[in-house]
């Protein structure tokens, strides 16, 4: 799967990917202009996937948390379940679900990993590490 977020930048990887052999290309968007769609498939993407959702594209301001729900995002993107992040913060496992509720509302996001990717992407939190900041021994 390539996006058509590349920044003009797809038909070029799509035909690239066609040189190198790649036989199956698919073209993922979500909500992005149908010229784009057209130029990938005119560079020789097979199909198209529509990824239902709108998460906040890069130029719009991404919706502020409570200091709560971002504590709790955070924890969400440290990989801990409702019930550890209960613990933890000595809240039950359900006012967890409803503060990740709530911040899956104002983001627009219907699951855990799209509500931590916006947050992420948002620079509320920060973002996996780079594989080229990684000591090497």
């Amino acid at each position: 799967m390539v996006s058509v977020r590349f920044d003009g930048d797809t038909p070029r990887i799509i035909r690239t990917l066609r040189t190198a052999g790649w036989a199956h290309i698919v073209v993922l968007t979500a909500g992005t202009e149908i010229s784009s769609v057209v130029e990938a498939v005119q560079a020789g993407a097979g199909g198209v996937v529509r990824v239902a959702g709108a998460e906040p594209q890069p130029h719009q301001p991404v919706p502020t948390l409570s200091a709560r729900e971002l504590q709790i995002v955070r924890l969400v993107a440290d990989g801990q379940r409702n019930k550890a992040i209960g613990v933890h913060l000595s809240l039950s496992p359900l006012t967890v679900k409803n503060h990740l509720a709530r911040a899956g509302k104002k983001f627009g996001a219907g699951d855990r990993a799209h509500i931590v990717a916006i947050a992420c992407r948002g620079g509320l939190i920060p973002g996996p590490a780079d594989p080229e900041d990684e000591l090497h021994f």
